[in-house]
């Protein structure tokens, strides 16, 4: 994360009296670390974690997965080199950018292994990337719950998202009467797009250029 965006973000948040926050698919600790010493409103792995104030605590609005379901994936680094396989508490994820030839396959597994669990899990399939996930929470349940707390509360809120796993968010928007923004596509529920992750540093900057002394 270059010191830029860090100190755009910085201004940007007191512009809107802290009303800037993060969802994401990360856990609150990596984001934290990515961004220090910035702290905003946070909601990771795609809103099992919730920081809704930025000096508030972390704290959790989904179980863990279980043992159980952790041995259910346990071959599939082995059995697709390559793939990597993160543990992110409440989610399992497989990235196989590094090995795009095990997409399909390693899909199809997955889907296989998922019929196993409970109806309420689901795979939420993103750039390279697919989780395993219990329902009850993703990024448009985290986008509604932040919009309900102070400095959120009865703004209309502005949400980038690039990826699959950011249409649950989109969906949730014209609740609270606000608008999504895809990046490098157009994402269902999107009112337009821009063009890349660049593009969107560039944005935030000159509006941060706006909001200096």
């Amino acid at each position: 994360v270059p010191e830029s965006l860090r100190e755009d973000l910085r201004k940007l948040n007191v512009l809107f009296e802290d009303a800037i926050a993060f969802l994401s698919g990360r856990p609150v600790s990596d984001i934290d670390n990515r961004f220090l010493p910035l702290r905003l409103t946070t909601a990771g792995c795609h809103g099992a974690e919730m920081r809704l104030h930025e000096n508030g605590a972390v704290r959790q609005t989904a179980q863990p997965l279980s043992l159980d379901v952790l041995s259910l994936f346990k071959d599939i680094d082995a059995r697709f080199p390559g793939v990597m396989v993160e543990n992110k508490i409440y989610t399992l994820a497989f990235h196989y950018r590094g090995a795009p030839q095990a997409e399909a396959p390693l899909l199809a597994l997955l889907r296989e292994r998922l019929a196993r669990l409970p109806p309420d899990f689901e795979l939420l399939e993103g750039k390279a990337v697919a989780e395993i996930k219990s329902g009850g929470f993703n990024k448009g349940s985290a986008l509604a719950q932040i919009m309900r707390e102070k400095p959120f509360a009865g703004r209309r809120p502005i949400f980038f998202g690039d990826d699959t796993t950011d249409v649950d968010a989109l969906h949730v928007l014209p609740e609270f009467g606000g608008m999504g923004i895809s990046v490098g596509q157009l994402l269902p529920g999107a009112r337009g797009m821009i063009a890349s992750p660049a593009q969107l540093r560039g944005f935030l900057s000159e509006l941060a250029k706006e909001a200096s002394p």
